[in-house]
């Protein structure tokens, strides 16, 4: 009766751990489908070598915007989805007076830029 009882509790000790160990990840920087996370690299479509366009948004607040003219470093703030279903981003550039306001929209590795009816179509790197 005892050795029953103790294989018992082996096999439940075991289902519990590997129970544990299968429920965590490692899924904190780039978010789900339909996330709100712009934190990562995002390349322009069309953006080449010769003429690159990369956006890098940091868990800080900030990031690098990186083209043929070269990296230009900036700080951001991300809004949460307004009613119209995008999340207002501000690009404030950090050594001019630039400051850039888009409506931004991400879907699955995708991410829309949206100003003044010009659309900037990013891919997740």
């Amino acid at each position: 009766m005892k050795t029953k009882l103790t294989y018992l509790l082996m096999i439940i000790m075991t289902m519990a751990m590997s129970l544990a160990f299968t429920s965590c990840g490692d899924d904190d920087e780039e978010g789900p489908v339909g996330s709100t996370s712009i934190v990562g690299t995002w390349s322009l479509e069309g953006s080449t070598p010769d003429n690159p366009s990369i956006m890098t948004f940091g868990k800080d607040g900030k990031g690098t915007e990186e083209t043929r003219s070269g990296i230009s470093n900036f700080t951001y703030t991300l809004s949460p989805v307004n009613q119209a279903g995008v999340m207002p981003l501000k690009i404030y550039f950090i050594d001019s007076d630039i400051i850039l306001n888009y409506d931004a929209t991400r879907t699955g590795n995708t991410l829309m830029l949206s100003m003044n009816n010009t659309v900037r179509i990013y891919n997740k790197r």
